[in-house]
């Protein structure tokens, strides 16, 4: 069967969260859609006992139980899809049902990539002690249902301006839509949709090299799931006891050989972002641009001070180096101030603009509280 949208799923020792995404997609009764699991766990008797009573036509299921980079387990997730367009999400995130909606908007008007309004929501089990508190709770922002045009290597440009540390508006098959033909270009030329050790920065930067046509979407689609091993477990960790890129397992099995050496060895987003990028270059078989390094270790070191005097020799230019680490006390200040005022004075139900819908306990519920305030169900 031909399938118009491939959401694809690369998952590993997390069933408990993937059983709701099956029962989400489930639900969604869409011939236009398949459901495509590349599961990495270990023992998977749990999850074939579960689809014995709850698999359907659309839902693909592979397991290999060696363990892999999970940049490999993504691509070859992708691999074993069919979909004219592909979406990749974790087994904690979610999409919303208009989404085939948006796929058949995408390929009536050729588009190639579509990124949406950020959506957040963050499962029962994560931590949240700071003053939102927002365990539990969906956070979003209801836009227009409005598709704007989008640039990519204007958007690439903005994404090495803030030293690799955002990802802009990018187009990305991680929590974003893609054609397969646009990434089938990448897998061309470089034997892999992922050629990066960060699967969602070296896909996006690689996917902006290739200049697509992309388009904006500013309501809420796809929703990013935070639960209590996100990152790998890295917000769990205390900044001083970060992982050498050696010490993670998910990661390429030559990230030694091929980790830049300007930047720290040391596995967080301040330097696994910059690496990725720089390797989807590479790979793209594109000039790599200015990158100012400078910047990139006064993020890392304003978010892990108790790495300087091991880390001092990466900084090149003490003045670069200042401007940008002084800039983070600013832009990061000016930033704790603005979403906790508007939070008090909205009386707790906003942050910056964004909204918060507290006690929603899985994505399921996440979904339901969306479809029913999302006055732009169907695409225009």
């Amino acid at each position: 069967m031909s399938y118009l949208l491939s959401i694809v799923v690369p998952t590993k020792d997390r069933y408990f969260y993937l059983k709701h995404l099956i029962q989400l997609v489930k639900g969604f009764n869409s011939k236009e859609i398949e459901l495509v699991i590349q599961d990495n766990t270990k023992d998977n008797i749990e999850l074939l006992d579960y689809l014995k009573d709850n698999s359907w036509d659309g839902l693909k299921y592979s397991h290999i139980a060696e363990q892999m980079p999970v940049a490999d387990n993504s691509s070859l997730a992708i691999s074993n899809s069919s979909g004219k367009y592909v979406c990749v999400i974790g087994d904690d995130d979610g999409v919303l049902p208009k989404i085939v909606d948006v796929v058949s908007y995408m390929e009536t008007n050729g588009i190639d990539a579509l990124v949406s309004s950020s959506v957040l929501y963050d499962w029962p089990d994560f931590t949240d002690s700071s003053i939102y508190q927002l365990s539990s709770t969906v956070q979003f922002t209801e836009g227009k249902g409005s598709f704007f045009v989008v640039k990519p290597m204007k958007e690439l440009q903005k994404c090495i301006k803030s030293g690799i540390r955002d990802i802009c508006q990018l187009p990305k098959v991680y929590q974003g839509i893609v054609s397969r033909s646009l990434l089938d270009k990448v897998f061309e030329r470089t034997g892999t949709f992922f050629p990066g050790g960060s699967p969602d920065m070296a896909n996006a930067v690689s996917l902006a090299l290739l200049n697509p046509k992309m388009f904006f979407y500013d309501s809420p689609l796809i929703i990013s799931g935070q639960c209590r091993t996100v990152g790998g477990g890295e917000r769990l960790r205390k900044r001083s006891e970060l992982l050498k890129i050696t010490e993670v397992p998910f990661l390429p099995h030559n990230i030694a050989k091929t980790w830049d050496d300007r930047l720290p060895r040391y596995w967080c987003a301040d330097t696994i972002w910059p690496q990725s990028a720089i390797s989807a270059f590479k790979a793209m078989n594109e000039e790599l641009p200015t990158i100012n390094f400078n910047q990139i270790m006064a993020i890392f070191l304003f978010d892990h001070p108790s790495y300087y005097n091991e880390c001092r020799d990466y900084i090149t230019d003490y003045i670069s180096f200042s401007y940008y680490f002084i800039k983070c006390f600013f832009v990061k200040g000016f930033r704790y101030l603005y979403w906790h005022v508007s939070f008090l004075l909205s009386g707790k139900k906003k942050r910056a603009g964004v909204c918060i819908k507290r006690q929603i306990f899985t994505i399921n519920e996440a979904v339901s509280y969306l479809v029913s305030t999302d006055s732009h169900a169907k695409s225009k």
